[in-house]
């Protein structure tokens, strides 16, 4: 059997305001936007699937990659969102961590020079906006 991960889904109470925290804090656009249902593409073409022990056991995070932190946490504080970091995570990367309405903890992550080539060289990749 051949697999490849093709969405993350979860149940949200309330999706007006989990598309408002996606779209207008993390800058997402919505795919799909019926009223029970929000898509966002990507535009990943591979995706890991990670089990770790970094984090507690039965939490679930959405991880993204940017390639400037501090862009990244100079925008979120212009937009008052609430983070914690930057600090030090997995593979050398310095992370920032929120939650979203329903609780999911989602990271923005930079690699480091202390992180694996391949690692450094996706984030070197990134524009932005794409």
């Amino acid at each position: 059997m051949k697999l490849r991960l093709h969405e993350i889904e979860y149940g949200s109470g309330d999706v007006a305001e989990s598309k408002s925290f996606y779209s207008n804090v993390l800058g997402l656009e919505t795919s799909v936007d019926q009223p029970a249902l929000k898509v966002y593409r990507t535009n990943v073409n591979a995706m890991d699937l990670n089990f770790s022990e970094h984090i507690p056991k039965g939490v679930i995070s959405i991880s993204f990659l940017t390639n400037d932190l501090d862009i990244a946490t100079k925008e979120l504080t212009r937009k008052k969102a609430t983070f914690t970091g930057p600090e030090k995570s997995h593979l050398g990367m310095m992370s920032i961590t929120l939650h979203d309405p329903n609780g999911i903890v989602v990271k923005i992550n930079t690699p480091t020079s202390a992180s694996p080539q391949w690692l450094k060289d996706l984030a070197s990749g990134l524009e932005e906006n794409s």
